[in-house]
């Protein structure tokens, strides 16, 4: 059976599920305490007794734990994308993201554990000396949503030259931790992200508030909200 994210089904048999490297076994062990212990490889990275509550899984985007090294996500696409002038394209690109467990009770959550794919790289858009750090992924922008697994995140682009100019785009750069995210299922969506594109050097990123596809329900354990208006600018290129 797919596990579905929201408040997790948990009984007396135990409840496992292989998200990125890990694995993640959840038990009950009497009426109102579960066991939650998270294996690497074989080994037991972590356990913790759950009293009282019930615990549920999300895609973790937001939080000081993630926010230690960087807030931003880099893009960089393995083909660009061709823009004439005035003209508009909806891609999307799928990438790995963190998921969280969370103990849930009284509609209040607090966070168990976090369950991250090991292969995380970083770089820098722009100069080394004054650039911007960020995760970084080589995706192909799609189209089209194509199937979408447990622990992938897809990120929704409006790519929209303002420029006057032919212009080709190779790289984007989202402020993950201010991006609303929503959810279907097992499935995990951003927001719809204006990336306006003002010169082969600059563009503003535009966060929507909009999901990019009906029947989605925005995620519950965001602790702030989205940001409504420009909340960054790429200076460095396209």
């Amino acid at each position: 059976m797919q596990v579905r994210y929201g408040i997790l089904d948990v009984g007396h048999e135990p409840l496992e599920i292989n998200i990125h490297e890990s694995k993640v076994t959840l038990k009950k062990i009497s009426e109102k305490v579960l066991r939650y212990m998270r294996f690497s490889e074989g080994v037991l990275k972590r356990e913790v007794l759950i009293s009282g509550g019930d615990v549920a899984l999300y895609p973790f985007t937001v939080g000081k734990e993630d926010e230690v090294l960087t807030r931003f996500v880099y893009l960089r696409f393995k083909e660009s994308v061709s823009l004439a002038p005035g003209s508009s394209i909806r891609v999307y690109a799928k990438v790995p993201v963190s998921m969280g467990f969370y103990g849930i009770s009284g509609g209040k959550f607090g966070l168990i554990d976090i369950v991250r794919h090991e292969n995380i790289k970083y770089g820098v858009y722009g100069p080394i000396s004054g650039g911007i750090l960020a995760k970084y992924f080589k995706v192909y922008p799609r189209r089209f949503i194509d199937k979408v697994l447990l622990g992938e995140i897809v990120y929704t682009l409006s790519l929209e030259n303002d420029s006057g100019l032919w212009i080709d785009v190779s790289k984007v750069v989202v402020p993950m931790t201010d991006t609303k995210v929503f959810i279907r299922g097992h499935e995990a969506y951003t927001e719809i992200i204006h990336v306006i594109i003002k010169s082969k050097l600059r563009a503003v990123i535009e966060l929507s508030n909009e999901p990019p596809i009906n029947g989605l329900q925005e995620l519950p354990t965001l602790p702030k909200s989205a940001l409504k208006s420009v909340s960054f600018r790429m200076e460095w290129g396209v």
